[in-house]
């Protein structure tokens, strides 16, 4: 299933690249951060170091103002220690999908802004 999404995913973002003005591979770690609200336990979460990695493009709409998209795979991993238990591992992986705009001042300067739609891998 994984294979046949990120398949599909690529095939849409390798057929977009043919007229995006900008694209690139976007490799990068991250730590995770999580909270756990529980009424029964005292555990504690620590966050752990994830891998995220994909393919962005980027449309120009007028001139200084882009449309900005991709996919990327990412890990979010992190650990649950309940006292009396022991540790539980929770490792989760993501296909996020963003979307969001770019606005430059010049050639060197600019901001962006957006969301990112991520589905369970």
């Amino acid at each position: 299933m994984k294979l046949k999404i990120f398949s599909l995913v690529f095939s849409l973002l390798l057929s977009g690249t043919a007229m995006a003005q900008e694209y690139g591979v976007a490799l990068g770690f991250h730590q995770t951060s999580a909270t756990v609200e529980s009424t029964g336990s005292t555990g504690s979460v620590s966050g752990k170091l994830g891998f995220e990695g994909g393919l962005q493009v980027a449309f120009e709409l007028i001139p200084n103002l882009r449309f900005r998209t991709g996919a990327m795979y990412n890990q979010r991993q992190f650990d649950y220690k309940i006292p009396a238990v022991g540790t539980l591992q929770f490792n989760y992986a993501y296909l996020d999908i963003p979307v969001g705009v770019q606005y430059g001042f010049n050639e060197m300067v600019s901001v962006f802004g957006g969301m990112i739609v991520g589905v369970k891998a």
